[in-house]
């Protein structure tokens, strides 16, 4: 068999062009001159290229792996939400970014202070940025990731600032929202889901808190069941609930009083004590005396004691 020879091109090459043989080319983006020693690096203008695709999407996809590309990314979903493209796409770009290997590029904290954040402050309602942020939302649920906790938290101040708090206990029901201390307190922050915000600390037992906010509520009793139930009485500070107490009235006082001398007769008579006594200053002692007379707590103390 005779081996084929050569096709030789047809294009001129007499003349210096652009892939000589001196210029060696290597993937993905370097281009050598040996013959004059000089290295170049090409790269895209990503800010220019996408007239070259037939819709933002496609274009994002493109972007998405590229280096460099947040800015323009970042401009491309702006746009692409200000537009109010349909959801269906949307949700599709959210679901390119989340899912994007080997792990996301644009980061839950890019998404919020680049994206979500300014577009409130271009003019887009709180109703419809609450809409792209569950849409966000529902792309890393797909996948088994909750939101962070500071777009959960930009994302409870909208929905209550746009007439929506049904939606946030709806939200919490399903575990959309996560119970942590960060979320209980942005819920607390607003009297509409100051009972949802309560339930998580309930929730994950962390009963001095509780005690804060309802103590800031006018709650006292409430307040003060919470912070015993905590069992560590060695930072217990009962002026705190005495002197809310006598803010509101003379009898309120004296059942605080009354409480924190129960507490201290039960923690005297248990066989293992729970902690050290609560700490009630003189002065108190004496107001009560002269509120309601010796008698009154002379009677009171030698009543719990006992029993």
């Amino acid at each position: 068999m005779v081996p084929g020879k050569p096709v030789k091109s047809s294009i001129d090459t007499s003349h210096e062009g652009i892939y000589v043989p001196q210029i060696s080319y290597f993937t993905p983006n370097i281009i050598v001159d040996v013959r004059d020693g000089k290295l170049w690096e090409l790269e895209l203008r990503l800010d220019k290229i996408g007239l070259l695709f037939e819709n933002d999407e496609l274009f994002f996809r493109f972007l998405l792996r590229r280096r460099f590309h947040k800015a323009v990314a970042f401009d491309i979903l702006r746009s692409q939400i200000k537009k109010s493209e349909p959801v269906e796409r949307i949700c599709r770009i959210f679901d390119q970014i989340v899912t994007m290997k080997p792990e996301p590029t644009l980061s839950q904290s890019d998404i919020l202070v680049h994206v979500f954040q300014p577009l409130l402050v271009e003019g887009l309602s709180r109703e419809e940025l609450s809409n792209m942020m569950l849409l966000f939302l529902r792309s890393l649920d797909k996948i088994g990731q909750t939101g962070h906790e500071r777009l959960i938290c930009f994302l409870i101040d909208c929905l209550l600032k746009s007439g929506q708090s049904i939606v946030i206990e709806q939200l919490l029901q399903c575990g959309i929202f996560p119970s942590t201390s960060t979320i209980a307190c942005a819920l607390l922050a607003h009297p509409e889901t100051q009972a949802s915000g309560l339930d998580i600390l309930k929730q994950a037992k962390n009963y001095i808190h509780v005690a804060e906010v309802l103590l800031n509520k006018g709650d006292i009793p409430q307040a003060l069941k919470y912070h015993l139930a905590e069992l560590n009485y060695d930072n217990f500070k009962s002026q705190k609930y005495l002197d809310a107490a006598l803010k509101h009235d003379d009898q309120l006082f004296r059942d605080i009083y009354r409480h924190l001398e129960v507490e201290n007769a039960r923690i005297l008579a248990s066989s293992s004590p729970k902690g050290p006594f609560l700490h009630i200053p003189e002065e108190y002692k004496q107001l009560y005396i002269s509120k309601f007379g010796n008698d009154d707590l002379s009677n009171f103390l030698s009543s719990i004691q006992t029993k």
